[in-house]
């Protein structure tokens, strides 16, 4: 599947064939990259905050250091009031300062379901009612599956 050699970040021991290789083994080679990962995020998150920080403290957005530009993005994004903001639009093609056609589509109204509710009322249903309010969702795959691996403690039977 891959070209790139799986490496144990432990022991440093190259696994050549994962089609051959033992399942507990590879079970002990995934919760020892999901370690490393973690410890690399931690070590990762740490340093962009020393380069966010250092950044900050020099009022800087962008700062080129050595063979290195630095830049943070503001990490902000308008949000705004679909109420506010229709009364406005409104009120300005009423008056004649814009034109119907320049605000069409701007605002949509989505209907969701609350997922929950619904689940909660089709656990409370029986017979036809029920038949009829669970031909209303569709299960559908979220990207791939999540592989749980989790390391258990033997229980030795005593001699």
């Amino acid at each position: 599947m891959s070209d790139i050699p799986i490496v144990h970040p432990d022991t440093g021991e190259v696994v050549e064939a994962l089609e051959s290789a033992a399942t507990d083994r590879l079970c002990d080679l995934k919760l020892a990259l999901e370690d490393r990962e973690r410890e690399m995020r931690q070590m990762r998150s740490a340093i962009e905050f020393e380069l966010r920080s250092r950044l900050e403290r020099e009022g800087r957005r962008l700062a080129v250091v050595g063979d290195y530009e630095i830049s943070v993005d503001s990490a902000r994004t308008r949000v705004w009031d679909a109420d506010d903001l229709e009364v406005v639009l409104r009120d300005l093609v009423g008056r004649g300062m814009l034109q119907a056609s320049e605000v069409s589509g701007l605002i949509s109204r989505e209907v969701k379901v609350d997922g929950r509710k619904a689940q909660r009322l089709l656990g409370a249903l029986i017979g036809e009612a029920r038949d009829a309010v669970a031909g209303c969702f569709r299960w559908e795959r979220r990207g791939n599956p999540r592989l749980l691996v989790t390391r258990v403690s033997r229980i030795e039977a005593p001699q």
